[in-house]
């Protein structure tokens, strides 16, 4: 695909998607097609580079939908199985 055809695709995606986390997940790879070093997006987008370039990883493997959150179990209860019980 073409940059500006990915520009398009991107920013049209930004308009139809009403998840927070999402939209900040484009702007990230919009503002990286628009040849931005990560650093500069990592300050304003306030993430760590590793994070913003995790999202360019994650769009450069499997597009758009490399950006959509997948499920997070979080941190392991502190509690035993008895103790909750």
């Amino acid at each position: 695909m073409e940059a500006n055809e990915a520009l398009t695709a991107i920013e049209e995606r930004m308009k139809s998607t009403k998840d927070r986390r999402m939209y900040e997940r484009l702007q990230t790879i919009r503002l990286r097609l628009m040849n931005m070093p990560v650093s500069e997006i990592a300050t304003i987008m306030c993430r760590s580079e590793k994070t913003i370039r995790s999202y360019i990883h994650a769009y450069e493997k499997e597009g758009i939908s490399g950006l959509i959150m997948r499920f997070s179990p979080g941190r392991s209860s502190r509690l035993t199985k008895d103790q909750r019980d």
